[in-house]
């Protein structure tokens, strides 16, 4: 979702640290024992990679690129949520 929705000057740096944080969550759960975590975000990592390099397909929906992202929250989910402590979508969209 990431590839196909983002600018390409976005790609080439928040696509390797995506996976980069999958990977930290990944190892982290393994180490607390839960294999299915992790083998589940390496079986995800290869799929991405396979279809990357192989099996990308032109999407059906005409392209739209007017310059800006609609429905894109600029701010931190992470920030809001932890700490500032918003809990629900609305409160970190401010519709609270």
């Amino acid at each position: 979702m990431l590839y196909k929705n983002l600018p390409a000057s976005a790609v080439w740096w928040k696509i390797p640290f995506r996976m980069k944080l999958d990977a930290v969550a990944a190892w982290g759960e393994l180490i607390r024992g839960d294999r299915g975590y992790f083998f589940a975000i390496i079986k995800a990592h290869f799929h991405f990679l396979g279809w990357l390099f192989a099996k990308q397909k032109q999407s059906v929906f005409p392209v739209k690129k007017d310059g800006k992202l609609k429905g894109l929250y600029n701010g931190s989910v992470v920030w809001a949520y932890f700490i500032q402590k918003k809990k629900t979508f609305l409160e970190i969209i401010g519709g609270k």
